[in-house]
């Protein structure tokens, strides 16, 4: 074998290639340009063998000298136009300690054969007669073998569905980027189509995203509006409230906070907002949001709006999305409060209080509104 730069960057690849750890493939023939003979580790491939007297020498390509123990012939199925043809190598050296099996470019230009290279594909002709093929694969090239065409049938069928499963289940648009750019070492490329994934559907399936709660569809006061119960707290306020529940009209944004000690106060607190709503505007509440709360759902809730002729919309269970009114207040008022209270270094006792100032302070300021910046629709009763 001819000499090879033995730079230390590649050495790696020359272990890959002659060293003695590694699993030899019998099935499977390299494409070596700097091998003056064909060669070949495996003895039961030889159909013809005679061992040598006196051992020779091969020197590798990173300095190893190995010695040859005879010489042979061995038949390998090639491909050649989609069909399995074999063909026999003559003059194949019995080397034990290299890895693979090595096609020399050399031996069979020698004997009147073409050995082109071109992009990721290898063609040898003789007499302009198609021998066999041949293909790079992570920078190596290798016969189109019978191991190598069984490998090419078995990826078409299950490549993409194999990685997509060892990588975690990635997204194969991902697997294939990754594969395109050399991410993935021992991977050339990624057959098949994509395929559905009950794993993936049952792992990765997600809600569809909600409107913005921002996009305002009514047209007067008291059309709408949104009610949420927050808490329990984990201190009690200075008057001994736990919960707080709010009312929100959905055309002017004002809002209303009330504290209870219990969540069967609720009732009574809507019947407080109802009065004081009505009393300010000189309109009717026409319908009223919550979610499927127990403190909405009971009996006595359900049975007062149905007297008052106001209609009462519940959001489907486990979905605070569609309330998103109430809650975002909630946290607003939430966040507020706690400002508030640090930055007077209150005790946490004084939540509810500063959560009225909140209130307050917040229905006197604009609001985002979906056709404006800012709007502000006579926010205070």
């Amino acid at each position: 074998m001819s000499d090879v730069s033995d730079d230390a960057s590649n050495d790696a690849m020359f272990t890959a290639l002659y060293g003695a750890h590694a699993s030899i493939c019998p099935d499977v023939w390299i494409i070596d340009s700097g091998a003056t003979k064909h060669m070949s580790p495996c003895r039961s491939l030889f159909t013809e063998y005679v061992p040598f007297r006196v051992r020779e020498s091969v020197s590798l390509g990173n300095g190893t000298v190995c010695d040859a123990l005879g010489i042979g012939h061995v038949v390998v199925s090639m491909l050649c136009n989609g069909e399995m043809k074999r063909y026999t190598l003559s003059d194949v050296l019995y080397v034990p300690r290299i890895v693979n099996n090595f096609f020399s470019v050399t031996a069979a230009t020698l004997k009147g054969h073409q050995v082109t290279f071109a992009g990721k594909q290898c063609t040898i002709h003789r007499d302009g007669k198609l021998i066999t093929t041949g293909s790079s694969k992570n920078h190596i090239w290798y016969v189109d073998c019978l191991k190598n065409y069984v490998c090419a049938v078995l990826k078409t069928k299950c490549d993409v569905d194999l990685r997509h499963q060892r990588l975690g289940h990635v997204h194969v648009k991902r697997l294939r980027q990754a594969v395109n750019n050399d991410l993935i070492i021992g991977v050339d490329s990624v057959s098949g189509d994509d395929s559905f994934c009950e794993a993936c559907v049952q792992g990765k399936q997600t809600r569809k995203p909600f409107g913005s709660a921002t996009n305002v569809q009514t047209t007067q006061k008291l059309q709408l509006n949104h009610s949420d119960v927050c808490g329990p707290m984990s201190t009690p306020s200075l008057g001994g409230s736990r919960y707080f529940v709010t009312f929100t009209d959905d055309y002017t944004c004002c809002s209303r906070v009330y504290f209870l000690k219990w969540k069967s106060e609720v009732l009574e607190k809507f019947k407080e907002f109802k009065s004081e709503a009505t009393n300010c505007t000189g309109l009717k509440i026409m319908t009223l949001c919550t979610d499927n709360g127990g403190e909405y759902t009971s009996r006595e809730f359900e049975a007062y709006p149905k007297m008052k002729g106001i209609r009462h919309e519940l959001t489907v269970p486990y979905t605070p999305q569609q309330n998103g009114v109430a809650e975002r207040l909630n946290r607003t008022l939430q966040e507020t409060a706690l400002s508030q209270i640090v930055h007077a270094g209150l005790p946490i006792s004084f939540w509810a209080d500063s959560i009225s100032t909140a209130c307050y302070v917040r229905n006197r300021l604009p609001v985002a509104c979906s056709i404006c910046c800012f709007s502000v629709r006579e926010m205070v009763w």
